[in-house]
């Protein structure tokens, strides 16, 4: 809530609905920041990997699955066809690798940004995920 009360403060600084994506990068990028210096955290998204990268306790996890499960995943929770399915989530992939590729100057899903890449298609549950990468973590 502290962050949508920035973005709220920034758009009626300007009279108008408008911010930049540079100044949205900003005000986000700000916003991790304090939290990661005040509290362990989970920050999903929002190119947190680039952003604390000189955090000395930060560790990313870029997730990824095969197609054929992204497909089945995203059209079972949206109740939508294979074929939207694949439609959404290429248009996701190009906005995620725009925007990251944008403010960090690197290549979105590149293993080499991550202290950790992890293939979901290689267990049966969200949990299992969660206790792998506390394993790792430990």
């Amino acid at each position: 809530s502290r962050f949508l009360h920035s973005i709220e403060g920034m758009l009626h600084s300007f009279g108008e609905n408008y911010m930049s994506s540079e100044m949205l990068f900003k005000v986000q990028s700000d916003d991790i920041k304090k939290i990661a210096e005040r509290e362990s955290c989970v920050i999903v998204g929002r190119c947190s990997d680039y952003v604390l990268r000189n955090h000395e306790n930060m560790i990313s996890v870029f997730f990824t699955a095969t197609m054929e499960d992204r497909i089945r995943r995203v059209a079972s929770r949206l109740a939508i066809s294979e074929d939207e399915a694949i439609e959404r989530i290429n248009h996701e992939d190009r906005n995620r690798a725009s925007y990251y590729n944008c403010f960090t100057g690197k290549e979105w899903g590149r293993a080499e940004s991550y202290t950790f890449c992890i293939n979901t298609s290689f267990f049966e549950s969200e949990e299992q995920v969660v206790d792998a990468i506390l394993k790792l973590i430990k």
